[in-house]
């Protein structure tokens, strides 16, 4: 049975909510552009997404696009959920 693509909202290294994402079996840029408003949306306020269980194409995908850092979560992780999540810390990259 294939896994789903789950996506992770962290705050730092605790994990904050996870769901499923929607497309993950038919990864297109639909499914990139879901990611990366979702993405800019974490960070607004301090957080970031991670994917757990994303297929070969879809992490492919990612990488082609520069969003290669939102599938770092490796199967099977849980995180922390235990108590208040740190405050996230923030850095900004630029890639010219």
């Amino acid at each position: 049975m294939r896994r789903v693509a789950t996506v992770v909202l962290v705050c730092g290294d605790a994990e904050v909510a996870s769901w499923p994402l929607a497309g993950w079996d038919c990864p297109g840029l639909a499914v990139v552009d879901e990611l990366a408003r979702l993405q800019v949306a974490a960070r607004r306020l301090g957080y970031s997404i991670r994917l757990r269980d994303a297929g070969t194409e879809l992490c492919e995908l990612l990488d082609l696009v520069g969003l290669g850092e939102v599938r770092a979560v490796p199967a099977g992780y849980a995180g922390s959920r235990a108590g208040r999540p740190k405050a996230a810390k923030r850095s900004v990259s630029r890639k010219l």
